[in-house]
């Protein structure tokens, strides 16, 4: 019995992987996702439901892991989402599989970004509340001032 030639054996391996490699497109409303992978970029954001994706069949995990992240992608898009999280992402024995959650963001209200927005002006000096202030002071309008009328608890 006659056995290939490891060099035989290293072309039909690589034209496996170049036929597999790339199988999966990426609609255009998908490549205008944001792939993230924290839940606080998108704390403002809408829920729009769980993703699950496997690539096709395939012999390189980092083709796989990709082929399935776009096949998620394309599923988020369809949903309308703006933003993927990405919850898992690993290969079975043969395909790549990736696990998210799909989020609608509005303009301008992404998470990080809506509570730098809307995070008090750090050059503010003065008081929020009567603790801000020392001693009896009291809050009064941002600026710490000595009560004027303070009612007799007797």
């Amino acid at each position: 019995m006659r056995f290939p030639r490891p060099r035989t054996l290293f072309v039909a391996l690589i034209s496996l992987q170049a036929l597999t490699a790339g199988c999966v497109s990426i609609s255009p409303e998908a490549r205008r996702i944001y792939m993230v992978d924290n839940t606080q970029e998108v704390s403002a954001c809408t829920r729009l439901g769980h993703i699950s994706a496997q690539s096709m069949a395939c012999v390189d995990p980092p083709s796989c892991m990709s082929a399935a992240a776009a096949q998620g992608r394309n599923q988020a898009a369809k949903m309308g989402a703006t933003h993927l999280v990405a919850t898992f992402r690993g290969v079975s024995l043969t395909h790549g599989l990736f696990e998210g959650d799909a989020y609608k963001c509005a303009d301008g209200q992404v998470g990080v970004q809506r509570m730098e927005l809307t995070a008090p002006n750090p050059s503010f000096v003065g008081c929020s509340k009567d603790t801000d202030c020392k001693g009896d002071r009291v809050c009064d309008g941002g600026r710490c001032v000595s009560p004027t009328n303070v009612p007799s608890s007797r």
